[in-house]
């Protein structure tokens, strides 16, 4: 579940800035049709949520940025790892 506490714990590692491309507003967008997609697919609305907070967090740059999703769900597991529960 994507929480305020989520949200700040992944900005304070995030390098581009809230109001960057693939910053904040552009995981809402990803989660919304995330989550349209999830009702017509089947797929889990958790993993689509913790998909769109993720996916871009860990990004170097705006443009060409190979690895970035991968790193992003090393973010993910290193925060459970550290004791983050992702459930409120």
């Amino acid at each position: 579940m994507i929480t305020p506490d989520l949200i700040a714990a992944i900005l304070r590692q995030y390098i581009l800035g809230l109001h960057s491309l693939h910053g904040i507003s552009h995981w809402a967008r990803v989660l919304e049709n995330g989550l349209k997609l999830a009702g017509t697919t089947g797929a889990s609305a958790q993993v689509v949520q913790l998909f769109a907070v993720f996916h871009d967090a860990r990004r170097l740059n705006e443009y060409r940025d190979l690895g970035h999703g991968k790193r992003g769900g090393v973010q993910q597991k290193q925060m459970i790892a550290d004791g983050y529960s992702h459930h409120p």
